[in-house]
């Protein structure tokens, strides 16, 4: 196997096993960052890097709703098909991967007005000094911001890379 950049808890299973990469990789990582933002959890975590590596390409995520029971199941869905680990299964671009969240998105608000797709934020510290008002206000739009820069970077490695 040879060198490996980048944090091993954000990297794609082929990445770690030394196949081609695309922007489908950089949206696995994306997967991974939307998965810790809404669940305080990253997917896969271990003591050492190998088994990190290891879980990467072999284990299955726990559904996100399962550490936050307030995300819908739609957005399980979308978590899961952006970590599947062949990438032929996972968005094929920074946009449709947009869409589909903000499709989720409306979809839960017509369904349920006033009501996100995730409706309570778990908290990273139980000493937070906000109100919560004030985290309620902050998510959507932190979730968005994380998820859009994410997707930015993608395309510019992706534009630097062809």
């Amino acid at each position: 196997m040879g060198a490996i950049a980048g944090d091993p808890r954000y990297i794609s299973p082929e990445q770690v096993t030394g196949q081609s990469l695309d922007a489908r990789s950089d949206l696995y990582s994306v997967g991974v960052l939307l998965y810790q933002t809404l669940t305080g959890k990253l997917p896969f975590d271990a003591q050492r890097d190998i088994d990190i590596l290891l879980a990467q390409v072999r284990s299955e995520p726990r559904a996100p709703s399962s550490l936050n029971p307030t995300i819908s199941q739609e957005l399980d869905q979308i978590v899961f098909r952006s970590l599947k680990k062949d990438p032929n299964q996972r968005f094929t671009s920074a946009k449709e991967f947009r869409e589909v969240l903000s499709a989720a998105e409306t979809a839960e608000t017509a369904q349920h007005p006033g009501h996100e797709v995730v409706t309570a934020p778990i908290p990273v510290s139980s000493h937070s000094p906000r109100k919560p008002q004030l985290r309620q206000a902050l998510r959507a739009p932190l979730v968005l911001g994380v998820i859009g820069v994410a997707m930015a970077v993608a395309g510019i490695v992706w534009l630097a890379t062809h």
